[in-house]
């Protein structure tokens, strides 16, 4: 998993699963946690893609912002 929409690709998997009834019992309350993830996610990378804005780089597309090193 080397960027945002990858983690957030496979985060939305988490909710998949739950609504076709493959987690049960604390697995099914992390998927409150994944869907707090992917907001965060998407919150963090536009705040990072506005700062770069504002610094005059280019950021990329939406999703394949790097979260590696």
């Amino acid at each position: 998993m080397e960027t945002t929409g990858e983690l957030r690709k496979t985060l939305a998997k988490c909710l998949i699963d739950a609504m076709e009834g493959r987690l049960t019992g604390d697995a099914m309350r992390g998927v409150i946690g994944c869907a707090n993830q992917i907001n965060t996610s998407l919150a963090v990378e536009i705040k990072a893609r506005a700062q770069l804005a504002r610094e005059g780089v280019a950021a990329g597309s939406m999703g394949n912002m790097k979260i590696d090193k």
